[in-house]
């Protein structure tokens, strides 16, 4: 159980919303400073290191800044994909013009040269909310899982991109055995040799206050996806931790970093890599 400082460009070493690969015979990991809930400061940060310990900003600045500036206008949500000799950074923009919302999902790439691409958009939506985006790459295509946030009702959702990584379809993703009253907030994905897995965030309906964090995998004869195990906090955080938020597991390893938010640093928003031990199944 170890705390991650990841040193970004606000000096906070506050951090949420990571998500990791393996690539280059490093780690990469991506994640939003997020200093005592300040969402100007949300703005994605990219890390490498042959160590998960020692991990280094690639710049010291973010890989992007929000469209607009001012109340409601922020980054988030980011997430990586390897592919051969390029880096896929996508992250979510919220475009806030004067209560009117819009959602933009985009990315950037960076390659064996240390060289960014320009931002492409992969989806824009007035309508959907389009939270917290999983870009996976198949023989037949790539796909972005993604939590639907439209009329008011969060669903967990699968689309379809084209080679331009465009959103060109989606539907609802079946999911089973999810906690009761309860809807999908973030979501983490992974492709493993045996299948998938995934750290599903779910806030309560009830009580939105109210977060937990899932273990789930994919049935591929069945084709749905199936909670199987609340992550169970370490003991010592239980002091700690008011929160737990958008997680991701660590490539090749048995292991998570855990975002959460910390009760001794005035709520501030922290990552911890943390044993995948073997949990009772639900």
């Amino acid at each position: 159980m170890d705390l991650i400082w990841l040193n970004g460009y606000d000096g906070s070493f506050q951090c949420c919303h990571p998500d990791m690969t393996f690539w280059q015979n490093k780690f990469w990991l991506i994640a939003t400073p997020y200093p005592y809930g300040m969402e100007e400061y949300e703005n994605p940060c990219l890390f490498s290191g042959e160590k998960i310990s020692e991990l280094f900003p690639i710049m010291n600045k973010p890989i992007a800044f929000p469209f607009m500036k001012g109340y409601g206008n922020h980054l988030s949500d980011p997430c990586l994909l390897a592919v051969d000799d390029k880096l896929f950074c996508f992250y979510r923009d919220t475009v806030n013009r004067n209560g009117e919302i819009e959602n933009r999902i985009f990315y950037k790439t960076y390659d064996t040269e240390k060289k960014w691409s320009d931002a492409q958009l992969v989806v824009s939506s007035k309508e959907d909310g389009i939270l917290s985006p999983a870009i996976i790459a198949e023989k037949d295509g790539y796909f972005m899982y993604f939590v639907s946030f439209k009329d008011k009702k969060l669903k967990f959702h699968r689309g379809t991109l084209n080679n331009k990584f465009e959103l060109i379809s989606d539907d609802e993703c079946p999911c089973r055995n999810c906690p009761e009253d309860m809807d999908f907030w973030h979501i983490g994905i992974t492709k493993e040799e045996d299948g998938y897995k995934g750290l599903f965030l779910f806030r309560g309906k009830s009580n939105p206050g109210n977060f937990q964090l899932y273990k789930a995998v994919y049935d591929e004869t069945a084709k749905i996806w199936e909670v199987t195990a609340k992550i169970d906090l370490p003991s010592k955080l239980l002091g700690i931790i008011d929160i737990p938020y958008k997680s991701c597991f660590i490539p090749g390893k048995n292991g998570i970093l855990l975002s959460f938010r910390d009760v001794n640093s005035r709520y501030g928003m922290m990552v911890m890599k943390i044993e995948d031990k073997k949990q009772e199944e639900l």
